[in-house]
């Protein structure tokens, strides 16, 4: 099954489905066009599937395998997926992401049996015998846990249920015979059992069962439920495109023209009427949004929430809904994730803050995770992906870096490991352009999980914010020192009258 993505920073093939754990699916990649060709070293007797042994297709080849209403992401992402589950033996689980139906599923399985021949019943039978000896290993260990067990010292590895009395019985007269030739006999091992006695003491009580490994029916339930209807993956001509991205652009700007009316009337409040007064305005702010952040982490975890999450808080090309326009800048799936985009919300997101004020920051936060949020939706909606989705705070954290940048472009930092001459070139500008260098690269090698499109909506809009507070203050700077020049000549032409009388 295809996971949900994880951002603008990252993309996953689902639209519809509840979260997993399993992150580590290969989405939004762009393949090469290359011609199929079986390889030459298969590894048939290893139950992991090595991902580099399959070779993508091209879009005329995919074409020829699964028509033309398939696109080549799509496919490769199936045959992909479905060359791993032969490899693994879990072809019984099957693809349930939007717009792969089973007649495609049969012609994926079909043109990688043909080209890639495999035991699968073998993987199969692997990964069951696996998941026994798993299973045994996690029984043993919670009945040594509960005291239950206590495994025999010295065991033999191959019998992990100890010798039987006769095992004893036979050793004690090997060794009589052995004395009886004058050799050394090999001696008992410690904690046995009695050759006099052809039992063995066998615990008492009952242990307790491992959990299951799979889902439970109520979070099964809950997954069905988080299902979406009304989805449409079906190719757009370019004035429904239109249709499908306006609301939400319209939307988007709408914010961003609320964020640019927060900015020039916020006051801030006098002390005593802050929630937390003895902690500064940057780190009140920023523990704040990293607080709704955590939020929708929690509530990803939550499967009575999957519905709402994904209805608000995740951007689905296929239906886009103007909420999870702004909703997805606070919702994260992974915790890896989390703490990496909260990481830079803190250290540099507080240095933003105290250098333009709250009602700047938060306006520049806001706005470039809006419009990252409808660069993201455009570029999926222009490429006819309806199957990868997106969310995540990055867009929003790409904006602040770029203010950030944008306001001390002068300015240079030093790098501890390299000489002071050396250190003296690096400076804030030019570490703006390794990041744009970094999400163009992105784009061009095709990233696997990472939304470079919507980093680079936030660059634009945090920088374009950054030179509009830097003209307001250079402004404000001419127009103050020509009132006081004013003032000056006012005075120097009373002071002439003065004299004159």
């Amino acid at each position: 099954m295809f996971q949900v993505p994880v951002s603008e920073g990252d993309e996953v093939p689902t639209t519809s489905t509840a979260p997993t754990t399993a992150h580590s699916t290969s989405t939004g990649i762009r393949f090469k066009s290359t011609k199929a060709k079986p390889h030459k070293k298969l590894a048939k007797d290893k139950l992991e599937y090595p991902s580099k042994l399959f070779i993508p297709l091209s879009a005329k080849r995919l074409a020829q395998l699964f028509g033309p209403g398939v696109t080549v992401q799509t496919g490769n992402i199936v045959l992909e997926t479905l060359h791993r589950q032969r490899f693994r033996g879990t072809l019984d689980e099957g693809i349930t992401a939007p717009g792969v139906d089973e007649v495609l599923v049969a012609k994926a399985l079909a043109y990688l049996r043909e080209t890639y021949p495999y035991n699968e019943d073998a993987a199969i039978m692997r990964r069951i015998e696996e998941e026994d000896r798993q299973a045994e290993a996690k029984y043993i260990e919670d009945a040594e846990r509960l005291g239950l067990y206590k495994p025999q010292q010295n065991a033999d590895p191959e019998n992990p249920y100890g010798k039987s009395g006769l095992d004893f019985i036979k050793e004690h007269y090997e060794n009589k015979a052995i004395r009886r030739k004058g050799e050394d006999p090999q001696p008992p091992a410690p904690d046995s059992v009695s050759p006099d006695s052809a039992l063995v003491e066998q615990p008492k009580g009952r242990a307790v069962l491992a959990r299951r490994t799979e889902s439970a029916e109520w979070v099964k339930r809950y997954k069905e439920k988080a299902q979406l209807d009304g989805l449409k993956f079906d190719t757009l001509n370019p004035t429904q495109k239109i249709w499908r991205i306006l609301p939400s652009a319209i939307f988007c700007l709408a914010i961003v023209w609320l964020s640019v009316l927060l900015a020039q009337h916020y006051v801030p409040p006098p002390k005593p009427a802050r929630l937390w007064p003895d902690i500064p305005p940057a780190a009140a702010t920023v523990t704040t949004l990293i607080m709704m952040n955590f939020v929708g982490l929690v509530l990803w975890r939550t499967p009575p929430m999957w519905r709402f999450m994904n209805t608000f808080f995740l951007i689905i090309p296929a239906r886009p809904r103007l909420w999870s326009m702004l909703g997805n800048v606070f919702s994260h799936q992974s915790p890896a994730h989390f703490f990496g985009n909260m990481l830079v919300l803190w250290f540099v997101g507080t240095r933003l803050h105290d250098d333009v004020g709250r009602g700047n920051f938060l306006a520049i936060h806001l706005s470039s995770g809006v419009m990252a949020s409808l660069v993201s939706l455009s570029r999926f909606v222009i490429t006819n992906n309806f199957i990868t989705t997106s969310l995540g705070a990055s867009g929003a954290l790409a904006g602040v870096l770029a203010a950030w940048c944008c306001i001390h472009s002068g300015e240079q930092f030093k790098i501890r490991f390299l000489p002071p001459e050396i250190g003296e070139i690096f400076s804030l500008n030019l570490l703006f352009f390794f990041l744009l260098c970094g999400e163009v690269y992105g784009i061009v090698r095709g990233g696997h999980r990472i939304d470079h499109w919507a980093h680079l909506g936030g660059y634009a809009t945090g920088w374009a914010g950054a030179m509009a507070l830097k003209h307001r203050a250079r402004r404000r700077k001419e127009l103050e020192a020509e009132r006081r020049e004013k003032m000056g000549l006012g005075v120097r032409e009373q002071m002439r009258k003065i004299v004159g009388a």
